[in-house]
């Protein structure tokens, strides 16, 4: 989606500001799921904070990067060396992201009790393994299409 925004100024759509940012809303997640008490709530914020932080700057630097190759991917004649170099920049910035994943997950685990690390090792399975989830809600999701069906029958 980064990319298109980039290539096709005239195609933006306005962002809307929610209510809530993204962030707030995982912490409010991360609270309620791992039923954290309130020292815990503390400890989890800084660590949202740090993590958010740091994973906007790459973030943020993955989708210059993407950029960059697709706008010399549209050359007449793509600089090959130069699509190599920001394909190998891509791939330190991914190491880097989920380097400081997996060290926020640590930190949060940390400050866990037994039974919320294992709702904790849920959510990092979630996160980690989108596709496994996605086939899973799709095939919910598409009973609940068909059973919604049936009662408007």
């Amino acid at each position: 989606m980064s990319v298109v925004y980039h290539l096709f100024p005239e195609k933006r759509i306005p962002v809307i500001n929610e209510p809530m940012p993204q962030q707030e809303r995982m912490k409010g997640f991360m609270i309620r799921e791992l039923g954290l008490n309130n020292e815990q709530q503390k400890l989890v914020a800084g660590f949202q904070k740090e993590y958010n932080s740091n994973s906007f700057f790459i973030k943020n630097k993955l989708g210059n990067i993407r950029v960059q190759m697709i706008k010399e991917l549209h050359k007449n004649n793509p600089d090959s060396i130069k699509l190599d170099k920001l394909s190998h920049r891509m791939g330190d910035l991914n190491y880097e992201l989920r380097t400081i994943t997996w060290k926020h997950f640590m930190d949060l685990k940390k400050i866990c009790n037994p039974d919320q690390q294992e709702r904790l090792l849920n959510i990092f399975n979630h996160l980690l393994n989108p596709e496994k989830f996605q086939r899973r809600n799709m095939r919910h999701r598409k009973g609940r299409k068909e059973r919604n069906q049936r009662k408007g029958e």
